[in-house]
């Protein structure tokens, strides 16, 4: 320590340099971790709502009311659920 000051090496430097980067590293795998998982809630979600949707109530409501075919049915809900498609 030098005036008040602590004085790092060049090993220390080096060191708390390598550790800093393990943090960054740390830090970037743990967000892409909880991107991953977002992804897998969002598609458990969109799961839950398709299925809902093919309830035999709301299914007979698109066939009879709206009067759709079984074929529509499943390329809107594809259109709606899956975005590539």
């Amino acid at each position: 320590m030098r005036d008040g000051k602590i004085i790092y090496n060049r090993t220390e430097r080096r060191d708390a340099a390598e550790n800093r980067q393990r943090i960054l590293d740390t830090a970037s795998r743990l967000n892409e971790i909880n991107a991953a998982d977002q992804r897998r809630q969002d598609n458990i979600f969109k799961a839950d709502a398709m299925l809902a949707s093919l309830r035999s109530d709301n299914y007979l409501f698109q066939r009879e009311v709206r009067g759709y075919s079984p074929k529509e049915i499943v390329e809107k809900l594809c259109a709606t659920f899956i975005p590539s498609h």
